[in-house]
């Protein structure tokens, strides 16, 4: 949910936003998977895949390290684009 926030604060289009946070995760996750040199980047940028061994509870410190870094790609820095664009903004 706090990902769908952060890409409407973004794009500050509410259908948009929801078109890219149903999208763009898939996409690189599929992208993940089918290219090989992507694989790497995939493991430390796909909340997908960073998000499973959260769930299963056998968290390393490396694991801990790809899901911080996934979910500031997807979801601190597009709020933070957000909160700047909304700040930036003129009143009307």
């Amino acid at each position: 949910m706090t990902q769908g926030v952060a890409f409407g604060l973004a794009l500050l289009s509410t259908p948009v936003a929801i078109v890219a946070y149903l999208a763009l995760p898939t996409v690189w996750s599929i992208l993940g998977m089918l290219v090989p040199r992507l694989d790497g980047p995939a493991q430390w940028l796909d909340m997908n895949r960073s998000l499973i061994p959260l769930l299963d509870g056998s968290l390393s410190g490396e694991q801990v390290a790809q899901l911080a870094t996934s979910v500031a790609a997807w979801v601190l820095v597009p709020l933070a684009v957000g909160l700047w664009r909304t700040s930036r903004r003129e009143v009307a």
